[in-house]
């Protein structure tokens, strides 16, 4: 996974004042922290931020966070919106060892047209996000799964979503990830044939 860059800036000052101040003038406060690693307080660009979540997905990526003109193997751990605006309003950074697995959120994409969605089925997933365990170098950009073998009625569960070496999906149930379900063309279709069967039924009488 390729990092994204943040540049970052020291702020030695705290509190909802100084937090207050540094938003007037454009900036998030934040915070980067991990192990072994004493809290530090920091302020970003707000603009610079908010464009890259929205162009390069970077609340799943791994980010170099510039702080003091060296970069820092980092992963976003929290971010705290404004209840009204939705604007983000502080973002907690955790800097890893890349030498040790950390977990963390990974979008899923669904690869290719199912079976069943050529007989009305509706695609539905169910968990957009799921964890991983891997060293931060492993982290993938997306986890794709297959469905095109999956017809009106069947699902995937996690357990048999296929991940890449060195990469863990965690889970403690074999939860159900996607599922296809009849749509509506299904629906009238099982209509259809309650009413032949029903005729059927007249005739015979």
């Amino acid at each position: 996974m390729e990092a994204a860059t943040i540049q970052a800036e020291r702020r030695d000052k705290t509190g909802k004042g100084i937090c207050r101040a540094l938003r007037r003038e454009g900036k998030i406060p934040a915070v980067m922290y991990g192990p072994g690693v004493d809290p530090v307080g920091l302020s970003i660009d707000g603009r610079d931020f908010v464009n890259k979540i929205r162009n390069e997905n970077i609340l799943q990526s791994m980010i170099d966070l510039v702080v003091d003109n060296t970069p820092e193997k980092t992963l976003i751990r929290d971010v705290q919106t404004d209840p009204l605006s939705g604007d983000p309003i502080h973002v907690d950074f955790y800097k890893v060892d890349m030498n040790r697995k950390v977990t963390t959120m990974v979008n899923v994409e669904t690869e290719g047209k199912s079976v069943g969605e050529e007989f009305g089925g509706l695609v539905q997933v169910i968990r957009r996000q799921l964890e991983v365990k891997c060293l931060p170098e492993d982290i993938p950009d997306v986890i794709k799964v297959n469905i095109e073998a999956l017809n009106i009625g069947d699902a995937i569960h996690v357990e048999e979503i296929e991940v890449d070496a060195g990469v863990e999906l965690v889970h403690e149930v074999n939860f159900t990830v996607i599922t296809l379900v009849g749509g509506k063309a299904a629906a009238a279709d099982e209509e259809d044939e309650s009413d032949e069967e029903a005729e059927a039924a007249v005739a015979e009488e």
